[in-house]
């Protein structure tokens, strides 16, 4: 049992890497479009990770079951809100080091798609907007599965319950018809 729930988390970890690694990917494709510069591309594309694993946590591990699920929808937008200033701020800092760092302070040698702040927000929002759908997606398919078995359930119950009210009228008929009979 224990070596089963061990296997369990390191194949979830496993899943997790290998769905990060393909993200990286996806931004360095992404912010390389019109780049030759694939050293700049990838050390952009791997400043954004922190920020894009840490909006996506937040928002499938807190957000979504602590606030969504459970209906508490102001908390909900409000740390949501929260969420998505911090990580503006963020996406802004690493705009700011792709100039200082990576560009040396030369706006122009820049890739033109990492210069604009929305195509960086929408890339990493575009990530967090679809792993968190299907998060709820997951969630959803868990809570209609649950409804199933306790609707077989309450089935099975009420089935019992007509099969021993039944046998119950079943017992009260043959005594009197027999006695019936015997008069």
């Amino acid at each position: 049992m224990k070596s089963e729930l061990i296997f369990k988390k390191i194949l979830q970890i496993t899943l997790h890497l290998l769905f990060w690694c393909g993200v990286l990917l996806f931004y360095t494709y992404f912010f390389g479009t019109e780049s030759n510069d694939l050293g700049y591309v990838l050390s952009f594309s791997m400043f954004l990770m922190p920020i894009t694993i840490a909006v996506t946590y937040v928002s499938i591990y807190k957000l979504i079951p602590e606030y969504l699920i459970k209906k508490k929808y102001f908390l909900f937008a409000l740390y949501s809100a929260y969420t998505l200033i911090i990580s503006s701020y963020l996406i802004v800092i690493s705009v700011f080091y792709g100039l200082i760092y990576l560009s040396n302070f030369v706006y122009a040698d820049m890739p033109p798609i990492s210069r604009n702040l929305l195509f960086v927000s929408v890339a990493v929002y575009l990530v967090v907007i679809i792993v968190s759908a299907f998060t709820l997606l997951k969630l959803n398919l868990k809570h209609a599965e649950k409804t199933k078995k306790l609707e077989t359930k309450i089935l099975e119950t009420q089935l019992k319950l007509k099969e021993q009210e039944l046998n119950y009228l079943k017992m009260q008929i043959h005594p009197h018809f027999l006695f019936n009979t015997l008069n």
